[in-house]
């Protein structure tokens, strides 16, 4: 609520319902404790109840605000705090996963590479014996086997021939 300095009325806005006149620019200062404005000449803030001491607030610039400290999220249990010897076992556990991990996946993949090296060997060593015969009597699958021209699919392995 503001009072009218021309006709003394007391109103909220700026400017009087009873005159028109406008609000006058009052100087205001703010709490020490809860950084609400206080009127001049005022003893006790009416938030918080500190005593004022009008000649230092007055002269002063408010501080800046600074919300009151709540927690993030009501009714929400407390974090656990872990200690320094808890961050670092789950340092060492996270980081031996990861070397085991790494582990696996490079011998699957050793694997891989080891089993195509031996196929084109294998390849490269049948196609260099049979290009010296001119007759083929049989077909002879990447597992070994060998079977009959008239045959597609080797009966052993179930491979459709030269699909390797």
């Amino acid at each position: 609520m503001v009072q009218c300095r021309s006709c003394g009325n007391t109103f909220n806005g700026n400017f009087c319902t009873s005159c028109g006149a406008p609000v006058a620019a009052v100087p205001m200062s703010h709490c020490p404790r809860c950084n609400s404005a206080v009127a001049p000449g005022t003893a006790f803030c009416a938030y918080c109840g500190a005593a004022l001491q009008m000649p230092q607030y007055m002269s002063q610039t408010p501080p800046p605000y600074m919300p009151p400290a709540q927690p993030p999220y009501p009714n929400q249990p407390a974090q656990p705090q872990q200690g320094g010897a808890g961050k670092f076992i789950m340092g060492a556990l996270g980081g031996a996963a990861a070397v085991i991990g790494g582990e696996i996946l490079m011998h699957d993949v050793e694997r891989g590479i080891e089993r195509h090296v031996e196929r084109d060997v294998e390849r490269r060593e049948w196609e260099g014996q049979h290009h010296h015969h001119h007759h083929h009597h049989h077909r002879r699958c990447m597992c070994g086997h060998e079977y009959g021209l008239d045959i597609d699919i080797c009966p052993r392995c179930r491979r459709r021939w030269g699909s390797w």
